[in-house]
Parts: C-alpha cells; sequence; structure tokens
C-alpha cells in the first residue's frame, strides 16, 4: 500500500474530517527541498478524499517572520537595516513586488498552481493584522509561567529572565526588538534599544515615548513583568505599547506553531527532521497543544531532506538551491510530484539536476508504462498508486489510453540538431514509425522540448553537449579510422534506417578498430569532438544521404596521420 493510503487510514481512524497544514518562512528562494513539504501534504489530502475523508489543504506563510540576517543572495548594503523587520515590510529584492515575503512567495505559489495542489493560502502578517491571533496570545501571556516551565523541560534549555511569549514589534524602528516592561489586556507595553525617532517605523498612537502615555484601558494600571534585562547602559531607549489583536507584534515559533494548531484545527502536519528532534519544536508544542490550548496536536508526519548531489542538504540561507520553479522548467509538473509521491518520506532523495534528471524521466515514464500495462514489475500496484498521486490534476482519473512517450534522452539529441519544433517532430516520425501525433501527444512532446532546452540552458553537464558540424571538421584521420569509415558507409547503404539497425552496423564495422575507437572516430567526423550522444539514434535522426555523404568524405581523408 501506499505511503499516502497508509497515512490516510491512520488519520480516518481519527475522525472523518481534517485539516492539513504545510508551511514555510519566505526568507529566500523556495527550493524543491520545500516541496517535499507541500506535495506531502498534498498527497495526503488526495488519499484522504480517495478513501472516502473530508479534507483541506492550509499552506501558511511565515510572512510575520523576521529577516534573521543578511544573506549571501541579498545587497548588504540595502538588507542590512531590515534585519529584524517582519519580511511583509521590507522592500521586494526586485521591486516587482509587494514586499520581500511576496518576492518568493509568488513564483512558489504559480508553481503549486502548475503542480495541481488544491490548497488555501494563508499568510501570518495578515492573520496577526486580523486579529485571528488575538486569543492565543492572550492565553499564551496568562499561561506565560506554564509556558516557560513546558519550554525549559522538554527542550531542556533555559530561558532569559525576561522572557515573555509575545515580542512586540517596535513602533519606532520596526523591528521585533522591544523587551517587554508591563501588560494588560489587551496593551504589551515595551522598550526597545533602538533610538526614539531614528528608526525605520512610522510610531503612532502606540508608538510614543511612555513618559506621558503609558494609559491603558479603563485607566488600570499595568501589570509590571519582572527581571527586564538587556537594555542600553546609556541614552533613552524608546518605549511603547503593542495591541495584541492586531500586527503590533507576534508570539515566538515555538508557540505560535501550538497557537495556529487550536485557531485554525490542524489535524495533521507534515514537518522536516529538524522539527522532530527529541526535545525539538514537535515536542514543545504538541504538550502546549494539550496544556495551554485544550486540544490534541496534529497527527505529525516527519520528512527527511532532499539532498542536492555535491553539496548537502538544499538551504534557501545558504544560496545552495534548486527552486520549485526552476524544476518546473526543466520537468513537467508531474515528475516533481513523482520525485515526491514515490519515496516515503522517512527515507531522504538525493536530487541530481545534472544527468539524474534525465534518470528521474525515465522512470517516471517506466511507472506510466507500468500503469497501463505495457510493462511489468514485482511491485505494480505500488506504482500504479504512485503514478495517479503523481498526476497534477487529481479529481479524476488518467486517460484510458496512455500518451505517446518520447524519451528525455532522445530529445536531449533532437533539441540539439535543430530548433524547429516540427522538424524534431517529424524526425521523431521517422525514427519511432509514428503516423500521426494526437493533440495531447503534441502538447505533451512541446512541453518536453521546452524543458529539455531550458536544461541544457542552465543544469546539463557539458559532456551531453554537442553541435553537429554542418561540414567536415578540422580533424586527422589515421589509415585505420579511414578504412573502418569507408566499410562502415557500406554497411549502412542499404540497411533500414532506423537507431537498432545503425547500432548493430556500427558494431559489426567495427572488428578491426574495436568499438569503443570506432565510435569517438564518428563522433569526430559528425561533432568534432570524441564523445556525444547515443550514436544509434543520433544518426537515425540525421538525413541518410548527408549521413553517407559525411561518411564517405571522411574516409577519403583518412590516412593524413
Amino acid at each position: 500500500m501506499h505511503w499516502a493510503d497508509v497515512m490516510a487510514e491512520e488519520l480516518l481512524r481519527k475522525g472523518d474530517r481534517h485539516r492539513i497544514a504545510t508551511g514555510i518562512t519566505p526568507s529566500g528562494h523556495i527550493h524543491v527541498g520545500n516541496m517535499r513539504e507541500i506535495l506531502t501534504g498534498d498527497l495526503i489530502h488526495r488519499a484522504l478524499k480517495d478513501h472516502g475523508g473530508k479534507s483541506t489543504l492550509v499552506y501558511l506563510g511565515d510572512t510575520f517572520d523576521p529577516l534573521r540576517k543578511v544573506y549571501p543572495f541579498l545587497d548588504a548594503s540595502k538588507y542590512r537595516q531590515y534585519v529584524g523587520r517582519p519580511l511583509s515590510e521590507i522592500p521586494c529584492p526586485c521591486g516587482g513586488h509587494e514586499n520581500y515575503a511576496a518576492h518568493f512567495l509568488e513564483p512558489f505559489l504559480e508553481s503549486l498552481d502548475r503542480l495541481g495542489v488544491e490548497y488555501s493560502p494563508l499568510m501570518t502578517h495578515e492573520l496577526y493584522r486580523s486579529g485571528d491571533y488575538a486569543e492565543a496570545i492572550r492565553k499564551a501571556i496568562e499561561e506565560r509561567e506554564t509556558i516557560r516551565e513546558i519550554l525549559e523541560r522538554v527542550s531542556g534549555r533555559s530561558l532569559p529572565p525576561d522572557w515573555f511569549p509575545y515580542t512586540p514589534k517596535c513602533a519606532s524602528c520596526g523591528t521585533f526588538g522591544g523587551v517587554v516592561t508591563g501588560y494588560r489586556y489587551p496593551f504589551v507595553e515595551y522598550m526597545c534599544r533602538c533610538t526614539p525617532g531614528e528608526g525605520h517605523g512610522k510610531g503612532g498612537a502606540n508608538g510614543s515615548r511612555l513618559a506621558k502615555d503609558t494609559g491603558v484601558a479603563d485607566g488600570a494600571e499595568t501589570e509590571s513583568v519582572a527581571g527586564v534585562t538587556g537594555l542600553p547602559d546609556g541614552g533613552t531607549p524608546f518605549e511603547g505599547r503593542a495591541d495584541i489583536r492586531t500586527d503590533d507584534g507576534k508570539l515566538p515559533w515555538r508557540v505560535d506553531w501550538a497557537a495556529r494548531w487550536w485557531f485554525l484545527d490542524i489535524t495533521c502536519e507534515p514537518f522536516g527532521k529538524d522539527h522532530g528532534a527529541a526535545g525539538g519544536s514537535y515536542d514543545t508544542g504538541k504538550e502546549l497543544s494539550e496544556t495551554i490550548f485544550g486540544r490534541p496536536p496534529p497527527y505529525p508526519l516527519m520528512y527527511e531532506w532532499i539532498q542536492l548531489k555535491g553539496k548537502g542538504a538544499m538551504s534557501s540561507s545558504s544560496g545552495i538551491v534548486v527552486t520549485g520553479a526552476e524544476m518546473l522548467m526543466m520537468t513537467p509538473p508531474e515528475v516533481l510530484r513523482y520525485l515526491i509521491a514515490r519515496q516515503n518520506p522517512s527515507r531522504h532523495i538525493d536530487f541530481d539536476p545534472g544527468l539524474g534528471i534525465l534518470t528521474l524521466v525515465d522512470e517516471y515514464d517506466r511507472c506510466e508504462r507500468v500503469y497501463y500495462g505495457h510493462e511489468g514489475s514485482p511491485d505494480t500496484d505500488d506504482l500504479k498508486r504512485t503514478y495517479i498521486l503523481s498526476e497534477p490534476h487529481g479529481a479524476g482519473r488518467p486517460p484510458e489510453t496512455m500518451a505517446l512517450q518520447i524519451p528525455y534522452r532522445h530529445l536531449v539529441t533532437l533539441v540539439q540538431l535543430t530548433d524547429d519544433p516540427g522538424e524534431i517532430k517529424a524526425r521523431i516520425m521517422r525514427s519511432e514509425k509514428i503516423h500521426r501525433f494526437t493533440p495531447e501527444a503534441d502538447e505533451r512532446l512541446r512541453e518536453r522540448i521546452r524543458c529539455v532546452r531550458y536544461w541544457l540552458d542552465t543544469m546539463a553537464p557539458e559532456g551531453v553537449k554537442f553541435a553537429l558540424r554542418k561540414a567536415m571538421p578540422d580533424i586527422e584521420l589515421s589509415h585505420v579510422e579511414g578504412a573502418y569509415l569507408a566499410t562502415l558507409t557500406h554497411a549502412l547503404a542499404d540497411i533500414h534506417w532506423e537507431a537498432e539497425s545503425i547500432h548493430t552496423a556500427i558494431h559489426d564495422a567495427s572488428g578491426t578498430i574495436g568499438a569503443k575507437q570506432g565510435f569517438a572516430t564518428l563522433y569526430k567526423v559528425f561533432l568534432g569532438q570524441s564523445r556525444g550522444p547515443r550514436l544509434g539514434f543520433f544518426l537515425s535522426s540525421l538525413d541518410r544521404g548527408f549521413v553517407l555523404e559525411r561518411l564517405s568524405e571522411a574516409s577519403t581523408a583518412g590516412g593524413s596521420a
């Protein structure tokens, strides 16, 4: 049974209605590793519905998180001043989006649409602004000593004396840098280390100096917070007041996570293994969920990282990424879904954007052939289910008949032979003995051509790239090579012009020169280099007359070295 179906059955034993949450902080490029979380959630969501359950999938963009540092891909002179401010309140790096968070989120969400993910997007800066967090913040503040005890006991770390389960956003500098000095619902008083009047924020009614503006509702006195530390020794810090019913501040991450489970009624959430470590944020979150918010935590599904070949785990902050948008430029969406669907989340995925892309598409194509009964497999049932879950549009089932498969490896050759899609199509029809293309096959071919071209331009290793020489290259050939080419010219003159027959003729003619040197000689003659694509298919994609003429010319030149 597919792992998504196993998870769905587990959840349905707990109830027939579920809300699955996934999310990411858009502090940098959202990469294929991040895709594992949202697609894992989507696969469980689909499986729940297939098993008769009611399910919704929520995507939470943590847009209210602060910029924690100037990442390597940012202009330090521009972004140093914004460290500590919410991502939703920082300028877009390219100037084309509403803010910093949107710059990274918008292409990601467009990718989700192409992948057929059914989700409801929620942005945390909007949830805080609209008051969705207000009651959870109130509960957290009132139960702060219990929360402190849970966090310290479960995580094994001591919290500072001035720790408070709410971080005000300074109205002067705009950062989450305030230290709480008092609380009386619904206001939190704070001091910030910034110098009044020199921050990036606007100030305003809640941002005035507290020397004369310390009043709260009904004129009641503010409850003091003991143990305030970390304020500057000299100068006068900015003093302000935050309304917990708005976006004047936020909960710290471990409390925030449990809070959103509560008010969004989340029943399942995939998360990375860092959150699932002993004493990590899931361990503290589940106890906070039960003790503070009075509900069971979501059913957990911890997933392993996607490792980028030769570089380790993908990381937005380090810039070690292949973004989801880039992946969809070099593979169709069903192949990216297949990358995630085929592997149990508990196992890591090795991802190679170079030659590994060709292998990945080959594996997907095999899965498709198994689904349609064109190839057998010992794990047929699991592969069939994987294929269904890999389809971008999961409302129905795949078509009754399999669409034409055009192998990526063949297209890598054809795309480098001509820029004309019509000529590529004609060569495929000749080599594959196809009399007509259906509209579906036509669209699949166009999409794969686009993807292969992008891959060749951006990710393909140099060893797979070539350019057909229109004229005979300026090369030297030995007598042995010339004789081999003459023999091969005669052998190719009368055979059926298709890849397998050509491949056999090349091997049969290489008796005196050896297959390895024979291949290298042909690559020199046609490409001016010693390596190249699979020769049988490559030559079958060329006009027979052109091939024979080039071989004849080369065999005559043989003996110059």
